[in-house]
């Protein structure tokens, strides 16, 4: 994986000339560019958008359209930040995974991999970029400081969307992560998966 670059005129490729860099960050993440933002930049009239890696013809596409989108305004809603984690792969197999912070195009690791949150956690959303195996479910779970949180998800492997709508957990410093858990095999892995939650002060 390499970082890479997509450079942007604000005078050219901005409908209002203008960037506001939170709002760009989470229309990028709501869309359907799967590879994960990792910061933006802004010099002059100069916008670098840049990712853990390298997009995919489709994705290019998709932030071009994102670009000519963006109004350069504020978000609507202050006080809202969009937490993001996903991976190419959650295996097969029963063995318990942990999904990746951003998105990392690589198997899901049987490790935690965890950062600290302060805020309300909710509005938790999983999405199966390419769904497949045999229709078994996958329990997707917020966890709080390595426990498990009312905040979850169970998907069937052969379906695309999910969400917890209904739960909330209050954070206050305290250890993030996603458990990924099957009860039975579910023969082949979803390709792309991808958890966005709410986090409000």
């Amino acid at each position: 994986m390499a970082a890479t670059k997509y450079t942007y005129s604000i005078s050219g490729d901005f409908p209002n000339q203008k960037v506001n860099t939170t709002s760009l960050t989470i229309e990028i993440n709501e869309s359907s560019i799967i590879t994960a933002l990792d910061h933006i930049n802004t010099s002059g009239d100069v916008c670098d958008v840049w990712f853990v890696d390298a997009l995919s013809g489709a994705e290019e596409t998709e932030l071009d359209a994102v670009v000519a989108a963006h109004q350069g305004t504020p978000p609507h809603v202050i006080g809202i930040v969009l937490q993001k984690w996903g991976n190419s792969y959650i295996a097969s197999t029963t063995t318990t995974r942990y999904l990746d912070p951003g998105f990392i195009k690589a198997l899901a690791s049987t490790s935690p991999v965890q950062y600290r949150i302060t805020g309300v956690l909710k509005n938790f959303y999983i999405r199966h970029g390419t769904p497949d195996g045999n229709g078994n479910d996958v329990a997707y779970t917020i966890r709080k400081n390595g426990e498990a949180t009312a905040l979850s998800v169970t998907l069937a492997s052969t379906d695309s969307d999910g969400s917890d709508l209904e739960h909330t957990v209050i954070f206050n410093n305290d250890l993030v992560d996603i458990e990924v858990t099957k009860a039975s095999g579910i023969e082949t892995s979803p390709v792309d998966i991808i958890a966005i939650a709410e986090l409000s002060n």
